[in-house]
């Protein structure tokens, strides 16, 4: 009972900032200043960076369940602060410090997880279902955005998620003190700070193997990913209604195939399953790329939905197989790092991507990040 009201708090807290960085984006497109979206997402992005390089020196000053309420807490109360903020400077305050709050969150769940079974079969479904909510955050976050910005405007719109994510922290609240952190909290080990814990978290050769081809397709992907909306509305000219059928089935593949596929590609073992899922959003993307036809486009939005929840889930899961107890405070916030600096490289060569090369490189990215997961499945391979 207390997992599932864990989760369901989760749910309410997990689409806020996405919802309200949504909503940002359409106001801002009002005012026609396009320069000041990329800028929230790097803000956004930054404060995400920012939080996970300081997080294990946090998490040695004061204890995971506080980490827990107070990134909720603060989430819900910023927002509902922004409710009355109406310039751009603000905005993009607001989506530095929604990053920053939103990434401790999600990196004290993960060193959390540990403590809400012994049983290692367990541990695997509860990592899943925490990754179908995170994904259903990014899922649903932007529809119940857009949705409460054309109904009740900006102001009644930001000022309802706050509320809705205050709920979710009383709820936390409570289901947090049946929980008993103190066995994770004892066997951490001293302060790293996320830059340094990279380097010590590739000494491990096993990690390494995992990891080095995953960077170059988080890269690849993310380019990919931040001209795909351009692409397929500007030079596939897919209409509103076609987009927005394209973008729920993408969203749905991706908040389900965590629960319904990953012990499917487990069977590969943790970090071949999630290179060859990194291969398969390659593939998608190549599709993308090679051909105009709108279902063969839907089918390719399914393949990369379903195989990034999938790569996700499994790279997740392996990380905290592989990471001792001791060190998890330190090296799984560092793997968020990791990650999310690859995402930031991938974001900042799309910038120099034009409208005449996107085919070109969509074909490009596809190729590279199939390339490299090939040999990721072949440097992991069991045995």
């Amino acid at each position: 009972m207390r997992i599932i009201l864990l989760f369901t708090a989760l749910v309410l807290g997990s689409f806020s900032d996405e919802a309200v960085q949504l909503i940002f984006f359409l106001k801002l497109g009002n005012v026609e200043k396009i320069y000041l979206i990329s800028l929230l997402f790097l803000g956004g992005m930054a404060g995400g960076m920012l939080a996970n390089i300081y997080f294990s020196r946090l998490l040695s000053r004061i204890s995971l369940k506080s980490v827990l309420i107070g990134s909720l807490i603060s989430q819900s109360v910023l927002i509902l602060i922004t409710s009355q903020i109406s310039n751009e400077i603000g905005f993009l305050m607001i989506a530095f410090i929604l990053g920053i709050l939103g990434s401790l969150l999600w990196s004290a769940v993960m060193v959390a997880i540990p403590s809400l079974s012994n049983n290692h079969n367990e541990l695997e479904k509860i990592n899943k279902y925490a990754h179908t909510i995170r994904n259903m955050g990014f899922m649903t976050g932007p529809a119940l955005g857009g949705i409460l910005f054309d109904y009740l405007g900006m102001n009644s719109a930001v000022l309802l998620i706050g509320l809705l994510t205050f709920s979710s922290a009383l709820v936390f609240l409570f289901v947090l003190e049946q929980i008993n952190f103190e066995k994770v909290e004892a066997e951490s080990s001293a302060y790293l700070n996320g830059i340094s814990a990279i380097r010590y978290l590739f000494q491990d050769n096993v990690i390494k193997k995992a990891l080095s081809p995953i960077i170059f397709t988080v890269i690849f992907t993310s380019a990919t990913s931040a001209i795909l909306v351009v692409y397929l509305t500007n030079v596939v000219n897919l209409t509103g209604e076609q987009y927005g059928v394209y973008s729920s089935l993408f969203s749905l593949s991706l908040a389900l195939s965590p629960i319904l596929l990953t012990n499917l590609f487990r069977q590969l073992g943790e970090a071949s399953g999630a290179a060859f899922c990194a291969t398969l959003i390659g593939l998608g993307q190549l599709i993308t790329g090679l051909n105009h036809h709108y279902f063969i486009l839907l089918f390719a939005g399914i393949l990369i939905g379903s195989a990034n929840g999938i790569h996700n889930t499994l790279l997740s899961a392996f990380m905290l197989k592989q990471i001792a107890p001791e060190n998890r405070k330190n090296y799984l916030p560092a793997y968020g790092l990791l990650l999310q600096s690859c995402a930031a490289t991938g974001f900042i060569i799309s910038l120099f991507i034009t409208a005449s090369v996107m085919q070109s490189s969509l074909m490009i990215f596809g190729m590279l990040s199939m390339l490299f997961g090939l040999f990721g499945v072949w440097l992991n391979r069991k045995g």
